[in-house]
C-alpha cells in the first residue's frame, strides 16, 4: 500500500494506516466507527464492526503511537454515540512512536497552558452566556487581544489585502518589507493570520472537548445558517438555528459532495478546512437549500457557535487539579513568568506551522520537476536548489513577522487577566456592532 505508515502489533500482526486519515485526525473530533475501521482496517471488516473490548485495547495501543493524547466525547447530534477526539500527532509526517501504553501522558505544553487559561477564566471570571464561535471566545479567554480580534475580522473583510501591514512602521521589520511584491505581503499576512488562529482553535477546541469529557463544564454545540431571506427591501440575511432535520439534510449534502470531489480521507474541521469542497458547498447551500417536510431554506453559508456553563466547585476543581499533576504544576508558576512561558510555546509552536509548511511546499517542488523532467540534471537540481531558497526566506520571512506581530500589536490579553500592569496600550475600536455578519468572519 502507498501513502500509509505500517505498524506491528503485540502479535506481529502488521497493519497499514492511511497517512492522510491519521493527519485528518489531529485536533479533530471523529466518530468511533470511522477511528477503529482506519486504525484496523482489516480487523474492522472481519468483526463486521463489532470488536471485543481486547480489540478495541488493542487499536487504542495503536492510537496511542501517534497522537499525544485522545478520549471519547460525545457524538455532537447523538448524545447516545460516542466520537473520539485527538490531540497533535507526534510527528509532523503521522509517523508512529515505539508501541507502548501511552494512556495518561499529558498533552504537550501549550495546550496544558492554554488549559490553565481557560480554568483560571471560568473560575474567577463572569463568562458570557451567548453562543459564540471558537475565535470569539479566544477572545473572551484573553487568547488573543481586542488589536488581533478587529485586525483580523478586518482585513479577512478586505480579502488580506494586507491592511496590517499599514499599522506598522518600516524600521520595525526585521527584513525589508519593500524587497516584497504586492501578491508576497498578501501571502506572508493570510499565512501569519491562518497559522495563529488555526492552531490556538485547535487547542481551545482540545481543551473544551476535554473539560467536557471530565464533567468540568457544560458544552453545547450549535449549527448556525445565515439564511437567504426575500422581503420587499431586497435580499438579506440573517443568522438561524438549524433544525435536527435540517442537520441530517446538511451531513447528507457534505457526503454527496465529498463522494463526487473524492474527498474520503477528509473528515469532520479538516473537511471544511479544504477550499473546494466548502466552495461547493456554499453554492448548493444558495441554489439547492436545505429541505425538509416543513422547511426549504437557503443559506450564504453555515457555521458552529458554542455556549459555555461553568459545572465545577471549587473542591471539585481542586480535586481534578491534584488529579491532574501536570495542571497543578502550571499552577505554582508565578504570573508573570506564565505569561512569559506561553507566548514562548506559542511563538515555538507557530515557527513549528511555518517550518511543516516550508518541507511541504520543497517536497511537492521536488516532486514536480523530477518526475517531469528529462535532461540535464546538473541544471534541474540548481534550478530546484534555487526554488528551495526562495521557500527557506519566505518561510524566515514569515517567521519574522510572527515574532515581531505576537509581540507588539497582537500581544494576548493575559495581562488584563492576571491583573497585572499591561506592558504597552493600544486603542483599537472593538465595537461587535460595527462588523457585518459574513462569512470571512466565521472561520471554520
Amino acid at each position: 500500500m502507498t501513502n500509509t505508515h505500517r505498524v506491528v502489533l503485540g502479535n506481529k500482526r502488521e497493519i497499514d494506516i492511511s497517512i492522510d486519515k491519521l493527519k485528518s485526525f489531529e485536533n479533530n473530533q471523529v466518530e468511533s466507527n470511522i477511528v477503529y475501521s482506519t486504525i484496523d482496517e482489516e480487523l474492522w471488516r472481519r468483526r463486521n464492526g463489532k470488536l471485543s473490548q481486547k480489540d478495541y485495547i488493542t487499536c487504542d495501543k495503536t492510537i496511542s503511537q501517534f497522537f499525544t493524547e485522545y478520549y471519547k466525547v460525545q457524538n455532537q447530534q447523538d448524545k447516545r454515540k460516542k466520537d473520539i477526539m485527538f490531540g497533535v500527532l507526534y510527528n509532523s509526517d503521522a509517523s508512529p512512536i515505539k508501541r507502548e501504553d501511552k494512556r495518561g501522558k499529558k498533552p504537550d505544553e501549550l495546550t496544558i497552558i492554554i488549559r490553565m487559561i481557560v480554568l483560571s477564566v471560568l473560575k474567577n471570571k463572569k463568562i458570557s452566556t451567548h453562543n459564540m464561535t471558537l475565535f470569539d471566545w479566544l477572545r473572551k479567554f484573553y487568547i488573543i487581544n481586542d488589536g488581533f480580534y478587529a485586525d483580523y475580522k478586518s482585513d479577512r473583510n478586505n480579502i488580506y489585502k494586507y491592511n496590517l501591514l499599514g499599522y506598522i512602521d518600516k524600521s520595525e521589520y526585521p527584513f525589508d518589507i519593500d524587497s516584497l511584491t504586492k501578491q508576497e505581503k498578501h501571502k506572508m499576512v493570510k499565512q501569519y493570520y491562518n497559522n495563529i488562529v488555526e492552531l490556538l482553535k485547535n487547542k481551545l477546541n482540545v481543551t473544551l472537548r476535554k473539560f467536557e469529557s471530565d464533567g468540568l463544564i457544560y458544552l453545547q454545540t450549535y449549527m448556525v445558517g445565515v439564511k437567504k431571506d426575500e422581503n420587499k427591501k431586497g435580499k438579506h440575511y440573517e443568522p438561524y438555528l438549524l433544525s435536527p432535520k435540517e442537520l441530517n439534510k446538511l451531513k447528507e449534502l457534505e457526503l454527496d459532495i465529498k463522494e463526487k470531489m473524492n474527498l474520503h480521507h477528509l473528515i469532520g474541521k479538516s473537511l471544511y478546512a479544504h477550499e473546494g469542497f466548502k466552495k461547493e458547498l456554499n453554492r448548493r447551500l444558495l441554489e439547492d437549500g436545505l429541505k425538509t417536510e416543513e422547511t426549504h431554506n437557503h443559506f450564504k453559508f453555515v457555521y458552529n457557535t458554542y455556549s459555555i456553563s461553568k459545572a465545577f466547585t471549587d473542591v471539585q476543581l481542586n480535586n481534578y487539579i491534584n488529579q491532574n499533576t501536570y495542571i497543578s504544576k502550571a499552577i505554582e508558576i508565578e504570573p508573570k513568568e506564565f505569561i512569559h512561558t506561553y507566548r514562548n510555546l506559542l511563538n515555538e509552536a507557530i515557527c513549528n506551522k511555518y517550518d511543516r509548511a516550508s518541507e511541504r511546499y520543497k517536497s511537492d517542488i521536488t516532486n514536480k520537476y523530477t518526475s517531469k523532467t528529462i535532461g540535464n540534471l546538473e541544471s534541474l537540481k540548481a534550478f530546484i536548489d534555487d526554488k528551495h531558497h526562495m521557500i527557506d526566506t519566505y518561510n524566515q520571512q514569515g517567521k519574522q513577522f510572527s515574532k515581531m506581530m505576537l509581540s507588539q500589536r497582537h500581544r494576548d490579553n493575559l495581562s488584563k487577566l492576571f491583573n497585572l500592569q499591561v506592558e504597552t496600550k493600544e486603542t483599537t475600536s472593538t465595537d461587535d456592532n460595527s462588523f457585518v455578519l459574513n462569512e470571512k468572519d466565521l472561520p471554520f
